[in-house]
């Protein structure tokens, strides 16, 4: 009975959450918009999202007793505040319902103010990742498509949000005159198809995750339940093509979708471990399945999907690419240079999480480091020098509507945002690209995100967003809100240098095992002592931090060179067409100062007659 409570519990907090957030992203992205901020309707969508928001918070606190109960097998009369207390951020349902009622607290007291569209942008997004987590961490499948389960929960809840959330406010919201809510529609058609495609690739991940337990033969459990949710992702795909999509027919395609959505999540799986016993070491509990094997190279090497960095990598290289051919088409140049380096770093991306090392990087504090390494240092690396940034501003469109924000408006606003402004601050991208050493390895937060799947991938996503930020400040390609002169580049550089080999140090000197919450509990048999891998890993850390920066350094002297070639070529020019008026007006200066009789020079470079001799 608590298992069906938890089902339902769980649905009304999604509901409320797609209606909270989707109403924020309509606000942001379909409004229309006066001088710069929310007209209107944008400001009574925001308003409702600030209402939806606090009753969203108020069903994630009051589910949270029965996701308790559910997990720990009690009656829900028995989840009494000393048990809330004990295990609510312990357990990664009820951690996840926290974090879902943080975020809508914070939508809800931040989008009362509802003044500027960037603003509702970034609640949107906070948003949408405090609707996401409960989502993406209920699907409990097999170890082999946990991730595949994660994904989809995540990819059904975000496209759901746009389909049926934003539908519902450009539906329910009334405007100021007829012509604010056609123009939100507008918009609004404009998003369908790509969040029709969202949801349909969600539901199918989510049938593919658990077709081991489930079959396909309808007698089977949850059977009917699969070929349902097939059968409403097709309709969904067609409606999306047809354009029906935005009449109120699809409004109600959209909450059948979000029906089968939350049914499909609630189908029952069979456990990991299916024998009779269902015994499993700890260590096999901890990571969710068996352990891997003694490491040998074709292991380490042996493809393993990570439907989150696999998928993410593909639709980053190929909207990429797209850009290069669209520019290519318009006659362009983009630096091939630049191209290589891009795909290169989401190769090393794909290498270090959709390969056997990932598996390792579960159980080995060496392997891990890997990850850490690579994601935090060699790929940011790459991906700056690819200039994405750059390249969408050339590539996209401006908006057909003047006044009006497109992709391009937005992401020409972002970089003269506040948001980006402080985060691409050097002390403050220097303290989030540190804290991934420091505040992960020395406090136990490691532990609690390596407690689940989801924390995990929260985990290695934080290390390669943040090395990306401060790459950016150092050696990127890409316009800053605020740019770093060269000599704070290379300071920020020689800090953080320093600060990784002091890490690196301490990690292989310590006779005490690090992180010894996770590695020392899932120790596998074959590995001979965690001390030994634990000073490995500290070896790793050492060399990634020293050697790589030789190649920084040298990248960031040559954009040096080139930045002062660029300033003297632009002196020279403009002394060619004002006959170098600067150099005159300073040698007039000069002039002046050698013979206290000479009037001084003046800000036309021109000089002045002497005063005749009496």
């Amino acid at each position: 009975m608590t298992g069906t409570v938890e089902g339902l519990a769980l649905a009304l907090v999604t509901a409320l959450g797609i209606v909270a957030v989707g109403l924020g992203v309509a606000a942001a992205f379909a409004a229309p918009t006066v001088a710069g901020r929310l007209g209107p309707l944008g400001q009574r969508m925001a308003a409702r999202s600030s209402v939806a928001a606090w009753l969203w918070a108020a069903s994630a606190l009051v589910a949270l007793p029965v996701v308790v109960a559910h997990e720990l097998g009690l009656a829900l009369s028995a989840t009494g505040p000393g048990v809330l207390s004990t295990y609510a951020w312990a357990l990664i349902g009820s951690r996840t319902l926290l974090i879902a009622a943080a975020g809508a607290a914070a939508v809800a007291v931040l989008a009362g103010r509802r003044r500027r569209p960037t603003t509702m942008a970034v609640l949107s997004v906070v948003g949408l990742a405090a609707l996401v987590a409960p989502a993406a961490a209920f699907p409990h499948v097999g170890r082999a498509d946990h991730t595949l389960g994660l994904v989809a929960g995540g990819l059904v809840v975000a496209g759901l949000t746009v389909w049926a959330g934003v539908a519902l406010a450009c539906a329910t919201v009334p405007g100021a005159g007829p012509s604010e809510p056609a123009e939100a529609a507008r918009r609004y058609g404009v998003g369908l198809p790509w969040a029709g495609a969202v949801v349909v690739v969600g539901l199918v991940a989510g049938v593919v995750a658990r077709l081991p337990g489930l079959g396909w033969v309808p007698d089977a459990p949850g059977g009917w339940l699969l070929v349902a949710a097939v059968g409403v992702a097709v309709v969904a795909w067609v409606a999306v093509l047809t354009g029906r999509a935005r009449t109120p027919a699809g409004l109600g395609l959209g909450v059948a979708l979000g029906v089968a959505a939350v049914a499909l999540a609630a189908v029952a799986v069979p456990p990991y471990f299916p024998d009779a016993t269902g015994a499993a070491s700890v260590a096999e509990q901890l990571v969710g399945g068996t352990l891997p094997a003694a490491p040998t190279l074709a292991r380490m090497l042996t493809p393993s999907p990570d439907a989150l960095f696999g998928l993410g990598a593909l639709a980053a290289a190929g909207l990429y690419l797209a850009g290069v051919l669209r520019l290519a088409r318009r006659g362009d140049r983009w630096p091939v240079g630049r191209t290589v380096a891009w795909l290169a770093g989401l190769a090393v991306v794909v290498a270090v999480t959709c390969t056997g090392l990932a598996s390792y990087g579960v159980v080995l504090f060496s392997a891990h480091m890997v990850q850490h390494m690579a994601l935090s240092m060699l790929a940011p690396v790459l991906l700056v020098l690819g200039g994405p940034l750059t390249l969408a501003l050339r590539a996209l469109h401006p908006s057909p509507v003047r006044g009006q924000r497109g992709p391009r408006e937005w992401l020409a606003g972002l970089t003269h945002s506040r948001v980006l402004a402080v985060l691409t601050h050097p002390l403050v991208v220097l303290a989030l690209y540190l804290s991934g050493l420091f505040g992960l390895y020395f406090t136990p937060a490691f532990g609690w995100l390596m407690g689940s799947h989801l924390g995990h991938t929260v985990m290695l996503v934080h290390l390669l967003v943040t090395g990306y930020l401060y790459f950016w400040t150092i050696i990127g390609t890409d316009p800053l809100p605020h740019p770093v002169p060269y000599w704070g580049r290379f300071l920020e550089l020689l800090v953080s240098m320093g600060v990784h080999a002091f890490f690196g140090i301490i990690v292989m000197m310590s006779s005490a095992n690090l992180a010894s919450d996770w590695f020392v509990r899932v120790a596998p048999p074959w590995e001979g002592s965690t001390l030994h891998d634990q000073f490995a890993a500290g070896g790793i850390a050492w060399a990634f931090g020293e050697i790589p920066a030789v190649f920084i350094v040298g990248a960031l002297v040559l954009q040096w060179g080139r930045s002062e070639d660029r300033i003297a070529a632009r002196t020279d020019r403009r002394a060619e067409v004002d006959g170098d008026a600067d150099l005159v007006a300073y040698n007039a200066y000069l002039a002046g100062l050698a013979d206290p009789r000479a009037v001084g020079a003046t800000t036309s470079g021109k000089v002045a007659p002497s005063e005749p001799a009496r």
